[in-house]
Order: structure tokens, then C-alpha cells, then sequence
């Protein structure tokens, strides 16, 4: 989006004409295109400086990360979904069909979660639902195709 794209949006959202989008502003330019939570939590994400106001600066410096493409992730299929075969055998480093708590933990730092010696075990214990200290793909599957369907409707994802 250019600059002067950029421009005529937040003049069409400045309805006061005073240079900067109020929250009341931006939920009313809003409403119906997204949830009373959506719309909160993106006026937190623009107002850097939290005044209660969005300025051009803050506005355009939002949007243009927003729209910025995204890079295709390295296990994502050509329809966008999840190739989970794929992310199962990259992790499977040994190839014995199985992942091991030092897998999950490489595949977990991998992909950026941060998480501590106590949440990997948490994690690990929940995937492995036969308790046998392994991961099947079947179990790998089972939690991380459904817990994305819940992680994308609350907007919490660990992307792949």
C-alpha cells in the first residue's frame, strides 16, 4: 500500500479531522468487519504511545507490517495448509518413526517457543497419550492439527 493509499484510510478514519484516529474513531470504522476484542487489541498493537490516539505514524508503521507478504513457511503446502508428514520426519532426526523429548525440544526451539526444561515436559506428557515416552505420529497429529484449529479462532499460533 503506498503512502498516499496510507493516507486517505486514516484521513476516511479521522472523523474529527484533528490528525490523529481516537479508539472510538477506529471502532466505528471497524464494527462489523471484526469482534470488540479484535478491534482492542489492534488499537493497543498501533498506539505505541498509549495516548488513546492513533497517529499517521503509528497507523502507517501498523498497517505496513500487516500487509507486508509473509513468507511461505517451510512446511506449509501450496493450499497454505500444514504439511504435518513433513514437519514430523524433519524433526524425526534418528528416523525411527518416533519423536523423543530431545526432538520435540528441537522442534519446539525451532520454531521460536521459548519455553522452559518445564514446559517441553508439560508439552511432551500431553502429546504422548499412550505414555510409552515416545511420540507417535499419530499422537503428533492428533494434538497439533486439532490444537491449531483452537490456536487460529484465539489467535494464539505457533506457526510452522
Amino acid at each position: 500500500m503506498s503512502q498516499q493509499q496510507l493516507r486517505n484510510l486514516f484521513q476516511k478514519m479521522d472523523k474529527t479531522n484533528t490528525g490523529f484516529i481516537s479508539t472510538e474513531d477506529y471502532r466505528r470504522s471497524l464494527a462489523g468487519y471484526a469482534c470488540q476484542r479484535e478491534i482492542r487489541d489492534r488499537i493497543l498493537q498501533m498506539d505505541d504511545n498509549l495516548d488513546g490516539k492513533i497517529g499517521f505514524e503509528e497507523f502507517a508503521r501498523h498497517l505496513s507490517e500487516v500487509l507486508e507478504p509473509q513468507p511461505k513457511m517451510p512446511f506449509t503446502r501450496e493450499n497454505g495448509k500444514t504439511d504435518w508428514f513433513a514437519v514430523f520426519v524433519h524433526f524425526d532426526v534418528d528416523g525411527s518413526g518416533l519423536l523423543d523429548i530431545s526432538e520435540l525440544k528441537s522442534m519446539l526451539t525451532e520454531i521460536g517457543f521459548g519455553g522452559d526444561r518445564e514446559a517441553v515436559v508439560a508439552l511432551f506428557a500431553d502429546i504422548d497419550q499412550n505414555m510409552d515416552g515416545k511420540i507417535s505420529y499419530g499422537e503428533f497429529v492428533l494434538h497439533f492439527r486439532d490444537h491449531g484449529k483452537v490456536r487460529e479462532r484465539t489467535s494464539v499460533n505457533i506457526k510452522l
